[in-house]
């Protein structure tokens, strides 16, 4: 294969899995890659907010849309609750991206990982080690939204599946290689939105705040959503200047 004639992406597969060696293993991934695999998979990690993510159970591939309200919030944290403990959630976790982030820059935080599939369980734990965070400072939970979280939190992040199911506006790689049970729900995609939603109440402390990520023609609808269960709502742009997450909290 002459290097000379490689894409970015095979370039920097080659340099970061491969150090460089052309190898028949390479080659093989090459192919994955020209099948339109996403490069993450074929890596096998993505970086988000400066941890290391793997993906070896193939949950969804955290998005560069999360990692910028992400740390918007983490800033938004550290400058609201400074130096006292804070109960962390991240719902419908993933990877655990969200968390994992928040542990590695947080200092005063205890994190709950919430997620469906269970295979993803030991793909959260091994991104917590490998980053060189403590386990005994977090929770894997197997629930179905709220179905077996038990706890009472400070700061709640959703990143819903949230696509319409018969949403046509959806990449070939992204429908044919990330799982749909992360990407997909019911009713135009509202449907796990609207049962996190409803279920928060419970699991919010007087204090908390909860940040919900979603597709920026569903902001009327989410906030509605929010706005009928009580709490004060505001929308959040995102780098490309699209309606991508809103924050609840309770009113004063």
């Amino acid at each position: 294969m002459n290097s000379k004639q490689i894409s970015r992406e095979e370039r920097w597969l080659l340099e970061e899995k491969y150090a460089g060696k052309e190898t028949d293993a390479y080659k093989a991934d090459v192919e994955r890659l020209r099948q339109g695999e996403p490069l993450a998979y074929v890596i096998g990690w993505t970086p988000f907010l400066e941890q290391t993510i793997f993906l070896g159970s193939r949950p969804l591939i955290p998005r560069v849309e999360t990692e910028y309200w992400v740390e918007r919030a983490l800033e938004y944290i550290a400058r609201t609750y400074r130096d006292s403990p804070i109960t962390v959630l991240d719902i419908f976790a993933g990877s655990g991206a969200i968390g994992v982030a928040t542990l590695a820059k947080l200092s005063n935080v205890s994190v709950d990982f919430a997620e469906i599939e269970k295979e993803h369980i030991a793909t959260i734990k091994k991104n917590i080690i490998e980053n060189g965070l403590s386990l005994s400072k977090a929770r894997c939970i197997v629930s179905d939204v709220w179905s077996d979280v038990d706890g009472v939190y400070d700061v709640i992040f959703a990143n819903p599946p949230y696509i319409g199911t018969k949403s046509k506006n959806v990449a070939d790689s992204v429908k044919d290689f990330e799982p749909a049970r992360a990407l997909f729900a019911e009713k135009n995609g509202i449907a796990l939105i609207e049962s996190f939603v409803r279920g928060v109440d419970q699991h919010l402390s007087e204090r908390g705040v909860f940040w919900c990520e979603h597709d920026p023609e569903q902001t009327e609808e989410v906030v509605s959503l929010i706005e009928n269960e009580g709490f004060l709502s505001n929308v959040w742009i995102d780098q490309y200047g699209n309606q991508r997450v809103t924050v609840g909290r309770r009113s004063v």
